[in-house]
């Protein structure tokens, strides 16, 4: 198992956030061994940061800011509807297009705050980024972590891989 550990920061309105992110290039023994165990579900789990912490969660406004918009655009299209239809179709076109922006952040919300990553998803994505908010100390104890969540696993796969198929002895 080959490991990368990257560190960044960036720069954000209400702090810094500091991204730790884990590249794993896994041998094909190791992966047989994954999918031969059935290891996928086994987790890594973090107590300091978020995983995979997408960069559209930080929208500058909330579903609910977006709810109102879209309803108010559309209210203030029904009277145009019999004064001038081109800027009452241009309300409700409005009103749509924050319908769908809200949907699709709430879905992207609704991703955030995951602390924890199978290793099935590990070896379909080959890296994941763990996301901490504070200081730097939080960034190390991040990789800290993930070391620790590391010799975790090769220790698990070691004893995965030495489990024989078939014994017998005498008592």
């Amino acid at each position: 198992m080959k490991v990368t550990i990257e560190h960044s920061d960036v720069k954000r309105r209400p702090g810094t956030l500091y991204n730790v992110k884990c590249a794993i290039g896994f041998s094909e023994e190791e992966r047989a061994i994954i999918r031969e165990r059935s290891l996928g579900g086994n987790k890594f789990g973090f107590e300091h940061g978020f995983v995979n912490h997408p960069e559209s969660a930080d929208s500058p406004v909330s579903p609910q800011m977006l709810r109102v918009g879209a309803r108010l655009l559309f209210l203030i299209g029904l009277p145009f509807t019999y004064f001038s239809p081109p800027i009452a179709m241009l309300c409700w076109i409005g009103a749509v297009g924050l319908f769908f922006y809200r949907k699709n952040l709430e879905s992207t919300l609704s991703k955030v705050g995951q602390d924890s990553i199978t290793l099935a998803q590990v070896l379909r994505d080959g890296s994941f980024t763990v996301s901490a908010f504070g200081s730097p100390l939080e960034a190390q104890q991040v990789d800290a972590e993930i070391r620790s969540n590391l010799d975790g696993l090769k220790n698990m796969m070691t004893a995965s891989a030495e489990i024989p198929k078939v014994e017998s002895f005498e008592m």
